[in-house]
C-alpha cells in the first residue's frame, strides 16, 4: 500500500521548517514502514479465515517493527477484534512509534474477510540524538471516515480492495524543549480508492493501484520564539498512482543500509492534477503573500539493486509573491519544469549507472522585473529555456547509508570514483542568445596528477553559440557590461570557438587526449 507518498513528502518539508534534526531518510523511511504497517499483508493458507489475516498481520508487523505490542484478540460471533497494537523502531537517529487503534478481521462467509479499523491512528518521532539536552519529539495522525477493506484470493495471491470517504494525514505537534508547535500541517484525500495484490513468500511482491478525487492541504507554523508564521492552503484536483515492490521477509527496514543491500525492488508513481497553494508568510508585522498553481505534475520513483531513481515534471507552473521584504511584486511562469536524479546508494567495486537532468522550458517574467534592468527593452523578452541531461558511470567507496563509513567518506579525498561522463540536449535559450552542446569523457582513476588530484579525462565537448556577439552588445548597451569586459570576452571566445556557419554563429570543440592535453579547436591550450 502506497497511499502516503505525499504525506511523506509533507512530512518532510514540515520537518526541515521545524528542525533539521529529523533527517530526511529517516522520515522517509519509517514514514514508508507506516504505510505497510497498515495495509500489508499476506496469507498462509488458500481458505481466509479472521485470524489467518491477523496472523499475518502480526508477521508483517514483525517486518516493519523491533518491539511489538500484540495487544489483546478476542473472538466475538464472526469477528476477530484486535486492541492495543503497538509498534516501534528505534535506532541511532530517532524512536518512531506507531498506535494501532481497534482492529476488526470478520469472516464474511464466502471465504473473504472484510478488515475494520477505528477513526484514527496515532504516530510519534522522537529525537534520540541529543535528547537529554533538548527533548525533541513530533506527534503525527491518520484519521479515516468510513474505512472499507475486503480481503479475498488465495494463500498464493492476496487481493486487497479498500475505500473511504477521506483519509487526513496531520502534524499535529512538534516539542523541542519547553517550545511547543499545534498543528503544523494536514493533508486531506477525499474519495480514496485503492487496490493491491501480494504475493507472499521470502521475497514479499505486491502490485497496487490508488487514487483520490481530489486532496486539501494547510499548513499553519507559529515560531513560538519569535515573531514569524507561516500559512498554507492548496487543492489537488486529483491524485492517483501505483506501483509495484518486492520486499525481502527478514530485512530490517529501520536499517537504511540494508534496505538497499537486502534486494529490495520498488517502483512507483504519483500523479497529480491541476492544483494551486496560497501562502502567507509574517515576519515582525510584515505580511508576505503569494500563490503557486500546477497545470498537472508527475512523479516516478524506483529503486533497483541500491540504485535510486527519482523523475518528475510539472507543467503550466505559475508563482506569484508580493508584500513584506520584496520591493516589487513578482510573477514568474513556466512551460514545463522537470527533473530526473539516480544515483547508487551503496559502496561497489563495480562501477554503476548514475544520471542527472534539469529542465527549465519556456520560462517568464513579468515586465516590472525586465524594466528594473532593461526599461529600454533591449533585451529580447521570448521565453527562456534551460536543460540538460547527464549520464555516466561511477562507484562509491563507501556505503553513504551507514552512519560510521558516512563519517568516513566526509574527511576522505577520494569518497568515490568516476568512470564515465555524457553530456546530452544541452540547451540555454535567453535574451536572444542560444547555447547547445553535448560531449562524453572517460576518466582514468590510476591518474590523479595530470589534473590536480582528479582523475584524468580523456574526450570531447561540442558546443555551439548563436547570438553571443549580440548579447554582448546589447549589455553594452544596457550598461550592464563595460566596454574594456566585452572586450576580454569577445577575446575568450576566439580563444575557444571558430565561426560557424551563418551570422554570429561560434563552434567550439574542446579535447583532452590520452596524454593530458587540452585542445580548443585543435590548438593547444594546456
Amino acid at each position: 500500500m502506497c497511499l502516503l507518498p505525499l504525506p511523506v513528502y509533507l512530512a518532510k518539508g514540515a520537518t526541515t521548517i521545524a528542525d533539521e534534526r529529523f533527517q530526511m531518510k529517516q522520515i522517509t523511511t519509517y514514514a514508508t514502514g507506516a504505510a505497510a504497517l497498515l495495509m500489508t499483508t499476506s496469507l498462509a493458507m488458500a481458505d481466509l479465515t479472521a485470524e489467518q489475516v491477523w496472523e499475518d498481520w502480526q508477521a508483517s508487523l514483525a517486518q516493519y517493527g523491533e518491539e511489538i505490542d500484540l495487544g489483546t484478540a478476542n473472538r466475538s460471533g464472526d469477528t476477530l477484534m484486535v486492541s492495543g497494537v503497538v509498534v516501534r523502531a528505534t535506532d541511532e537517529m530517532t524512536t518512531f512509534e506507531v498506535a494501532f487503534p481497534e482492529m476488526g478481521f470478520r469472516d464474511v462467509g464466502d471465504g473473504t474477510v472484510a478488515v475494520t479499523m477505528g477513526p484514527r491512528y496515532d504516530m510519534m518521532v522522537t529525537d534520540n540524538t541529543d535528547s537529554s539536552i533538548t527533548p525533541v519529539t513530533m506527534r503525527m495522525g491518520l484519521e479515516q471516515e468510513n474505512f472499507e477493506m475486503m480481503v479475498s484470493g488465495t494463500s498464493e495471491e492476496l487481493t486487497y480492495d479498500f475505500s473511504a470517504d477521506s483519509m487526513t494525514f496531520s502534524f499535529d505537534e512538534f516539542t523541542e524543549g519547553d517550545d511547543t508547535i499545534e498543528l503544523l500541517a494536514e493533508l486531506v484525500l477525499n474519495g480514496v480508492t485503492g487496490n493491491y495484490v501480494v504475493e507472499p513468500g521470502e521475497l514479499r511482491r505486491t502490485i497496487q493501484t490508488y487514487s483520490a478525487e481530489d486532496a486539501v492541504v494547510t499548513m499553519d507554523i507559529v515560531d513560538p520564539g519569535g515573531p514569524g508564521q507561516f500559512k498554507l492552503n492548496g487543492t489537488i484536483d486529483s491524485l492517483s498512482g501505483g506501483g509495484t515492490g518486492a520486499v525481502p521477509t527478514d530485512v530490517d527496514m529501520a536499517d537504511p543500509s540494508a534496505l538497499f543491500t537486502s534486494g529490495l525492488m520498488g517502483d512507483g508513481d504519483l500523479i497529480l492534477g491541476r492544483s494551486s497553494y496560497d501562502f502567507e508568510f509574517v515576519e515582525n508585522g510584515q505580511p508576505t503573500t503569494g500563490r503557486v498553481t500546477s497545470g498537472g505534475s508527475t512523479l516516478n520513483v524506483s529503486v533497483d539493486e541500491g540504485v535510486v531513481d527519482y523523475e518528475g515534471e510539472a507543467q503550466e507552473m505559475a508563482v506569484s509573491v508580493v508584500g513584506g521584504n520584496i520591493p516589487v511584486p513578482i510573477d514568474l511562469e513556466m512551460e514545463t519544469y522537470g527533473y530526473r536524479f539516480a544515483m547508487p546508494m551503496t559502496k561497489s567495486e563495480e562501477p554503476q549507472d548514475f544520471r542527472l537532468g534539469l529542465t527549465f522550458a519556456g520560462f517568464t517574467m513579468n515586465d516590472f522585473l525586465w524594466n528594473l534592468f532593461d526599461p529600454g527593452t533591449v533585451l529580447p523578452r521570448d521565453p527562456a529555456t534551460v536543460s540538460f541531461d547527464i549520464t555516466g558511470k561511477g562507484n562509491w567507496l563507501f556505503d553513504l547509508m551507514d552512519p560510521d563509513e558516512a563519517q568516513a567518506m566526509a574527511m576522505s579525498d577520494t569518497p568515490g570514483e568516476l568512470h564515465e561522463m555524457n553530456l546530452s540536449n544541452l540547451v540555454v535559450d535567453a535574451a536572444g542568445a542560444r547555447l547547445t552542446g553535448d560531449g562524453a569523457l572517460t576518466f582514468d582513476n590510476t591518474d590523479t596528477e595530470t589534473f590536480n588530484g582528479l582523475p584524468r579525462p580523456e574526450g570531447e565537448v561540442n558546443l555551439t553559440l548563436l547570438g553571443g556577439n549580440g548579447l554582448i552588445d546589447k549589455l553594452v548597451t544596457m550598461g550592464l557590461l563595460p566596454e574594456d569586459q566585452a572586450m576580454g570576452a569577445r577575446m575568450m571566445m576566439g580563444l575557444f570557438a571558430v565561426p560557424g556557419e551563418g551570422e554570429d554563429v561560434l563552434n567550439s570543440k574542446i579535447e583532452i587526449n590520452d596524454q593530458g592535453h587540452v585542445l580548443a579547436n585543435g590548438q593547444r591550450i594546456q
